[in-house]
């Protein structure tokens, strides 16, 4: 699998651009024309490398619409956080019914797994994927789906100089110099998220060390129809109004639940290797007491019946991680470029 990976659209012939932009795009957003432009079709660039667990580049493009929807969100299997400095145009976006904008210098940020849509007029950004295990360490207890650190800030300022600094070294790091260039980067990323919420008192700090442990417990018995807030309230000895802020971005505690048992089934229903098990096994297994309230919360989540993912192919092939998840379909676009651009040769070598 390739380590970087860069793609523009005046690589390949012209009536292959915009197909080969939305399947770049794909796994992230829905993308379409901005009919107010009077140019026509997608023109941009695309550039990645893995610096470690982190896949940092940067990108430009015309203006255009985007949309990640539930379905999408389904289809892709990504699941870690964006970090996107806007280094030229602007961004309108809602994310989960929140409006947001973005000018040059703010740094906003955008977790897969919620839906967005919005658009963008012509412009750069520089883009940091990095896990959700990763950012959550130093900051748990805020939703950062649409959070935007702004350019006037001394600690937006700070991030984003490093940042652009990672980004202009072009020589190759070793696994050492990527752990400690990510720890620099999530300690100048504490601080900006830090300075954005100033409400977080000093005795709630403690008890973030005990969402880890919560969330291991959960995983390791979604199958125990028993799993509920007051299970966790009296296996842990927290209080509820403690237990349900360490998951209030994600809804409430009830809800974080409800989704990693959904999640689960998914799982069992794609990577089953002979037969698929019946709805009913499938709600034994994931700890839901009825197959109907599977199949309603599964519909409402992933916008399709239990049935119907096998069928529609939903996530591209794999339980990995997503951030190499998002690498190997990177690189599977690569190859696409490069034998459409044999091609093009070929063809231009026989007229």
């Amino acid at each position: 699998m390739k380590k970087e990976f860069f793609f523009s659209t005046n690589m390949v012939d012209a009536k292959r651009k915009d197909d080969l932009w939305r399947e770049t795009i794909k796994p992230i957003y829905e993308v379409s024309e901005n009919t107010d432009e009077k140019i026509k079709g997608f023109h941009g660039s695309v550039r990645w490398r893995a610096i470690g667990s982190l896949l940092i580049g940067n990108s430009t493009f015309n203006s255009q619409r985007y949309v990640r929807t539930k379905r999408t969100i389904a289809q892709s299997g990504l699941d870690h956080y964006i970090i996107q400095i806007v280094t030229a145009g602007t961004m309108y976006s809602t994310f989960n019914d929140v409006e947001v904008y973005a000018q040059p210098g703010d740094i906003y940020i955008t977790d897969l797994s919620q839906t967005t849509a919005g658009e963008v007029s012509a412009g750069s950004r520089i883009n940091i994927n990095i896990s959700k295990n990763e950012l959550e360490k130093i900051y748990a207890w805020k939703n950062l789906h649409g959070v935007i650190l702004k350019q006037h800030l001394p600690s937006t300022k700070i991030l984003s100089n490093y940042i652009q600094g990672i980004i202009n070294i072009e020589a190759e790091f070793s696994a050492v110099e990527a752990i400690g260039i990510k720890e620099a980067l999530l300690s100048l990323l504490s601080s900006s998220l830090n300075g954005v919420d100033k409400g977080l008192s000093g005795d709630w700090v403690p008890i973030l060390n005990i969402r880890h442990r919560i969330i291991a417990f959960i995983e390791n018995n979604l199958a125990n129809p028993l799993l509920c807030p007051q299970f966790i309230i009296e296996h842990f000895h927290i209080s509820r109004s403690n237990l349900y802020r360490l998951f209030e971005k994600h809804g409430g505690i009830s809800k974080f639940i409800r989704d990693k048992r959904l999640k689960l089934a998914y799982k069992i229903i794609m990577f089953s290797p002979d037969r698929v098990p019946s709805i009913k096994e499938i709600s034994y297994r994931c700890g839901f007491n009825d197959p109907s309230q599977l199949i309603k919360s599964f519909k409402k989540m992933y916008g399709v019946n239990p049935k119907g993912v096998k069928e529609n192919k939903y996530l591209l092939n794999s339980s990995e991680d997503s951030i190499l998840l998002l690498q190997k379909h990177l690189s599977l676009v690569s190859e696409d470029i490069t034998r459409s651009r044999i091609e093009d040769n070929q063809t231009a070598i026989t007229k």
